[in-house]
C-alpha cells in the first residue's frame, strides 16, 4: 500500500468529524480521581510556553536515537517523522502514568504529548513504524484505528482542538502564528540537534544557527574533553567551524571566541546548556568586553525545575560549569587576535569619482585664472581640495579595531583565569580547532574583568 500525505491526513480527521463511539478504547487501565488530577495539573504547568511540546518531540527523537527528524507544519497540523521503537502500548502507558519513566526518551515524549493533549485539548495521532495500527486522542480518550502504513514513526498533531468540529472553523490566521511560533522556536532553541533537523525543507541544526552572527568576527572555535557528558558536533555546521572535517569526534564541550564589531563595549558571555539536542538554558555571566566566548556544554545529569528547561543551582551545575571553563582555560590563554589586513581597504568608486572632481576642478581654475575670472579660479580650487580628499579616503581605522578586539582578548584571558582561581580542579584533555591562527605566548596583560556568574 502506498504512503500519501493526504491520506495520513484523512486519517486523523476523518476520525475526529465522523466519530460514533464505537471504536476499540485501548486504555490502560481506570484512572484514580487523584492521578486524573495530577495529570491534568502536570499537563497544564509543565511546559513554560504552549508550544514548548515541540522541543520535547525532538528531544524524544534524539533521545531514542532516531537518525534524522522532519517536521511540516501545515495548516491544520504539525507532522513529526523520526525513527525509533515506542510501541501503542508503550505510548499510551506512559501518557496515563504521570511518574518519571526510567527511559528518557519517553519522558520527553510524555511531557509533549500532555501539553497538546491535556493543555492544549488538540487530538493527535501516534503512529509506529512498519505499523497498520495508530493511536488516536481525540482530547478525552484514546482509539486504536487502522492506518496507511510507513517504515519511519508518525506523530501528526491537529491545529484544532476538541471543542471545534471542522476544519472549516479553524481560524487560519492563528495557524499561521502558531506554525511561525514553533519554527521561531526550534530556530532558537533546537540549533544543536546532533541529528539533522528539518523544519519545512529548511535545515536548522548548526552551531552558526544559534548564535548572532551579525557584527561580530570569529577568533576562534575550540573544543575540549573532560569528566563531563560529550556534546556531538551538530550536523548541519558551517564547516568553517570545524576545517571541514568530517571525522571530527565527539567532543565534551566548545567554545565560540569571537570580537563585537559594533557595540565593542556591549558583548556578554554566556554557557549554552544543551541536554538532547535542545537548550534547556542560557547562563549569562556579568562580563561584558570587546570580545565574548559562548560556551557549549551537556546539561544531562544534572537536575531541573518540572518544566526540564531551567537548571537548578547546585553544586552539581556549578562543579560542571567549573570543569568546562577549566578544560578550555589555556587554549584560550593561547589565543592572539588576527584581524586581516586586506580588509582595510579604500573606497574605489569614491577614489575614481574624486580624481573626476579633482581633474574637473584644476581645469576650472586654470580656464580661470588664463582668462582672468577670479570665481572659476576660486571654485576649481576648492574642487580641487575636495577630488584630492576624497581619492585619499579610506575606511575607517580598522587597526583600531584590532587593537579593541585584543585588549578585550587580554581581558577575556584574565577573566578566564580569575574564573577558576579558587578552584582546584585537574585538568582535562584538550583539542582545539581554530578559526585564527594562534600564538605560542600567552598574553597575561589587561585590566581586573568584571567576571561573576548570574544564577
Amino acid at each position: 500500500m502506498t504512503w500519501d500525505t493526504q491520506d495520513r491526513v484523512d486519517e486523523l480527521d476523518a476520525y475526529l468529524l465522523n466519530q460514533t463511539g464505537e471504536a476499540h478504547l485501548d486504555s490502560s487501565g481506570t484512572f484514580t480521581v487523584d492521578r486524573q488530577k495530577a495529570l491534568e495539573k502536570l499537563a497544564h504547568f509543565q511546559l513554560p510556553s504552549e508550544h514548548h511540546w515541540a522541543l520535547k518531540f525532538v528531544q524524544a527523537a534524539v533521545a531514542s536515537g532516531s537518525k534524522s527528524l522532519k517536521i511540516t507544519l501545515k495548516g491544520h497540523c504539525s507532522e513529526f517523522l523520526m525513527e525509533s521503537s515506542w510501541t501503542i502500548e508503550q505510548v499510551e502507558e506512559a501518557f496515563f502514568n504521570p511518574d518519571p519513566s526510567r527511559d528518557r526518551d519517553l519522558n520527553h515524549l510524555k511531557a509533549g504529548l500532555w501539553s497538546v493533549g491535556y493543555a492544549g485539548m488538540r487530538p493527535f495521532q501516534f503512529i509506529p513504524g512498519g505499523s497498520s495500527q495508530s493511536l488516536i486522542w481525540n482530547g478525552e480518550s484514546f482509539a486504536v484505528v487502522a492506518c496507511v502504513e510507513h517504515p519511519q514513526t508518525r506523530l501528526i498533531v491537529s491545529q484544532r482542538t476538541r471543542q471545534q468540529r471542522s476544519l472549516f472553523l479553524l481560524n487560519e490566521l492563528e495557524a499561521l502564528r502558531n506554525n511561525q511560533a514553533l519554527t521561531t522556536l526550534l530556530a532558537e532553541n533546537a540549533f544543536f540537534s546532533p541529528i539533522p533537523l528539518t523544519v519545512d525543507h529548511s535545515r536548522l541544526d548548526g552551531i552558526h544557527r544559534g548564535v548572532s552572527t551579525q557584527g561580530i568576527y570569529p577568533i576562534a572555535m575550540l573544543w575540549a574533553s573532560g569528566d563531563f557528558p560529550p556534546l556531538q558536533l551538530p550536523p548541519g555546521t558551517n564547516p568553517a567551524f570545524h576545517r571541514g572535517d568530517p571525522n571530527l569526534p565527539t567532543q565534551g564541550c566548545c567554545a565560540l571566541v569571537a570580537g563585537q564589531l559594533s557595540g565593542l563595549d556591549g558583548g556578554l558571555c554566556s554557557i549554552c546548556w544543551i541536554h538532547d539536542g535542545v537548550l534547556v538554558e542560557r547562563q549569562t555571566l556579568a562580563f561584558s568586553g570587546r570580545v565574548t566566548a559562548t560556551l557549549f556544554a551537556s546539561a544531562e545529569g544534572l537536575a531541573t525545575d518540572l518544566s526540564g528547561f531551567a537548571l537548578r543551582n547546585d553544586s552539581s551545575k556549578e562543579g560542571r560549569g567549573a570543569a568546562v571553563f577549566a578544560s578550555l582555560e589555556a587554549r584560550v590563554g593561547e589565543l592572539v587576535v588576527d584581524y586581516p589586513k586586506e580588509e582595510n581597504l579604500g573606497f574605489p568608486l569614491v577614489t575614481r569619482f574624486g580624481e573626476m572632481v579633482m581633474g574637473s576642478g584644476v581645469l576650472l581654475a586654470g580656464a580661470g585664472f588664463l582668462t582672468g575670472n577670479p570665481l572659476a579660479v576660486l571654485l576649481g580650487g576648492a574642487a580641487s581640495t575636495a577630488g584630492f580628499k576624497m581619492t585619499n579616503l579610506r575606511t575607517p581605522a580598522f587597526e583600531s579595531v584590532a587593537e579593541a578586539m585584543t585588549r578585550g582578548l587580554q581581558e577575556l584571558q584574565a577573566g578566564w583565569s580569575h574564573q577558576l582561581s579558587n578552584v582546584e580542579i585537574t585538568r582535562p584533555r584538550r583539542e582545539a580547532v581554530a578559526l585564527a591562527p594562534a600564538s605560542k605566548q600567552k598574553n597575561t596583560q589587561g585590566r581586573e574583568p568584571r567576571w561573576k556568574r548570574r544564577s
